[in-house]
């Protein structure tokens, strides 16, 4: 889904999962043989609220009709605590 529907941004807050992938266009890569520039970003990357996004990239052209996103991620560090 593209990052302006209504049905993404449902099932981010009702699964409290944050999307990672809002700027890489990763569709169409190619119709039939011919081979395009991708338009839309439609492919997402969730993760619960634990993790920290260390980057994220769209992939190489392995011949889909979508561009492959790569995340990487770590668990995010608590916050401490006060006393």
């Amino acid at each position: 889904m593209s990052p302006w529907t209504d049905k993404l941004s449902g099932f981010t807050d009702v699964t409290d999962l944050k999307r990672y992938n809002t700027f890489h266009l990763t569709w169409p890569m190619r119709r039939g043989r011919v081979v395009l520039l991708p338009l839309v970003a439609i492919d997402n990357v969730f993760a619960s609220r634990h993790f920290s996004k260390l980057a994220v990239n769209g992939g190489p052209r392995l011949g889909s009709d979508h561009k492959a996103v790569i995340a990487d991620l770590a668990l995010a560090v608590p916050a401490q605590r006060t006393q």
